[in-house]
């Protein structure tokens, strides 16, 4: 049973995992990729994180993707 009743709406900030060639070679350093809401913090994701996989996060790096220019 979930403890936090806000902790369900949480989860609903993680989208999906990322595969990769570059993710799967991470993946053999017990480093995984995710994407997130763009508003989701880092203390958010550590909780979802250790919640969902029953892990302990040591560390959360977070990358904000600038859009690509359109050609006209």
């Amino acid at each position: 049973m979930v403890k936090n009743k806000n902790l369900l709406s949480q989860i609903d900030t993680l989208k999906y995992p990322i595969v990769t060639e570059k993710s799967a070679s991470l993946f053999e350093k017990n480093q995984y990729t995710f994407v997130f809401a763009k508003q989701t913090d880092k203390k958010t994701i550590k909780t979802v994180i250790e919640f969902l996989f029953d892990v302990k996060v040591v560390k959360v790096n977070t990358f904000l993707m600038q859009k690509k220019k359109k050609k006209i």
